[in-house]
Formats: C-alpha cells, structure tokens, sequence
C-alpha cells in the first residue's frame, strides 16, 4: 500500500515538474511577434469600444427574439446631422443609433433621458414600450453588441 502512495506522489511531481518545465522554457516573450497566432492584434481602447453591429442588425436581434418592430426605415440622412451619429434605423418602437466615437455616443445619451446606451449604440424608445418590454430590448441590443 505505501509504495502505491509513493508511487502516486512520484507520478504527481514529475507531472508537476514537467509542466513547470513547460511553462519555463516555453519562449513566451511577449516582446516578440507570434506570427503563428490566431488572435487578433491589439486595437486602442476607442476602437475596441465599437461594434460591428449596425442599427439594422440590432432591429433584426429584435425581431427575432420576438420583439415588436413596425416599420423598419433608415432615418441616418435625418437623425444624424444633429445627433452626430454615423447610422440610425427606427421602428415605431424604437430608435437605434451607432455613432463612430464613444464620446459622441455618452454625449447623446447624456442629453436624452429615458434612452439606453452601450458601446457605440443608443437605443431610444417611444412612449408606447412599457418597463418590461424596453428591458427586453435592452438585453437584445446588448446581447447583439458583445
């Protein structure tokens, strides 16, 4: 029974060595470009703040977690002038703005009560969307953003 024990110690720290061995000479220095990685290079903090999402996608989302969204149209030509916005899409429900930096997106979304930001995008909601319904479409557009 006892030479089992040392047997399993054994195995455990020769498992344990080797993997500290590994870790040790595994030539990570990050000094040095990977150019067998697959992982995306690094981006500054505001590019990496914006999604790839656009308005439309994120009323798409909606529809297909089966949430309300009448009459679907692009109103970037009307809304963003003013907004400083890049692109809008708007239901009858909703609002869907991205803008192109996040200090534009905080500064709208500062000045408009009632909306719901995160990232680049700005959703704003029409009087008809109660508590319930507006959560729903909160947790939509995030769940579309990340």
């Amino acid at each position: 029974m006892r030479s089992g024990w040392k047997s399993l110690i054994a195995a455990s720290a020769a498992c344990v060595l080797m993997a500290a061995s590994a870790a040790c000479s595994s030539g990570d220095d990050r000094s040095q470009p990977d150019h067998g990685s697959t992982t995306k290079p690094q981006t500054s903090a505001a590019a990496a703040l914006l999604e790839p999402a656009t308005p439309a996608q994120i009323v798409d989302r909606f529809v297909q977690a089966g949430l309300p969204a009448t009459d679907l149209h692009d109103v970037t030509d009307s809304e963003c002038p003013e907004a400083h916005c890049m692109s809008a899409a708007q239901t009858a429900e909703t609002t869907v703005m991205k803008f192109d930096h996040p200090r534009d997106t905080m500064m709208y979304y500062a000045t408009h009560r009632g909306a719901f930001a995160i990232a680049d995008i700005v959703i704003s909601f029409s009087g008809d969307v109660d508590g319930d319904a507006r959560k729903a479409y909160e947790r939509q557009t995030t769940l579309a953003v990340r």
